[in-house]
């Protein structure tokens, strides 16, 4: 998403759609990690109303009158609840013709009342699936990681497998399973959903297992136990590791903790 962001063509299909308007992409990127504000629906209208009003040049005036109720007193509240700040972007909405382009987490539904019936903007949304949002978005366009990376997939896995099952010592079970190869490619690119770096973490658990002439039924087993998402399914890969491994471990636990940071950022 947010290389759909910086990317120039998104700004140029906008400006050809919407010709002769001022195109205005406002952005939220949830994280999970982060404090609150950076993960819930409080910091969303926050960070979609300041971009409004930098915007329209308004957040020099804002900052003016947020110095002048300083020195109020008794001094007034400082923190906004979700109410005021859901109308205060709806007023600045209704105000301005505007096409955005708009990321979210599952905290966007209500947010969406404010956006749907604003002709000229447009909503984009990156997001493991949910289903709160496929009932708000149904009937709009929508692209599937796993549709687009699926045939690319299945030729890695393909390739991993049919080179290391042509060694000698595998050569038995590659020629008497055909069939049972192509059914263990599926369960692989399936479980996937689309992301590389699970199913290269899931190859190396296939290639121990033919390493130690794992049968077709046990490989397939070992498909099956692989945790979805990349943090699982490194906590899975480091609790199996044998315990008089420990050079082994020390090499990993520098990619378990960068994959903990990965599997969290959207």
């Amino acid at each position: 998403m947010n290389f759909l962001f910086q990317d120039a063509r998104t700004q140029t299909a906008f400006e050809s759609k919407f010709a002769g308007s001022t195109v205005l992409i406002i952005t939220f990127f949830c994280w999970e990690v982060g404090v609150d504000l950076q993960k819930n629906q409080l910091g969303l209208l926050r960070t979609l109303i300041w971009q409004l009003l930098e915007s329209m040049d308004l957040a020099p005036s804002v900052q003016i009158w947020s110095n002048v109720l300083k020195k109020v007193s008794p001094p007034l509240p400082i923190v906004w609840t979700q109410k005021q700040l859901g109308h205060v972007l709806k007023s600045l909405v209704q105000a301005t013709s505007f096409k955005g382009l708009e990321d979210q987490f599952d905290v966007i539904a209500d947010t969406n009342k404010i956006f749907q019936d604003r002709q000229k903007t447009k909503i984009c949304i990156s997001t493991r699936p949910s289903a709160s949002l496929d009932s708000l978005y149904k009937s709009c366009p929508k692209l599937r990681l796993q549709d687009l990376t699926e045939f690319d997939i299945k030729l890695y896995v393909e390739d991993k497998l049919v080179k290391n099952l042509a060694t000698e010592d595998s050569q038995r079970l590659a020629t008497l399973a055909s069939e049972e190869m192509s059914e263990l490619v599926e369960m692989v690119v399936d479980k996937a959903e689309g992301v590389f770096l699970w199913v290269s973490l899931a190859i190396e658990s296939l290639l121990r297992g033919i390493r130690k002439d794992d049968d077709w039924e046990t490989l397939c087993r070992r498909v099956e136990q692989l945790p979805e998402g990349i943090f699982n399914l490194y906590e899975h890969m480091w609790k199996r590791m044998a315990l008089d491994q420990p050079l082994k471990q020390r090499k990993l636990l520098p990619i378990y903790n960068i994959s903990g940071f990965l599997a969290v950022v959207p």
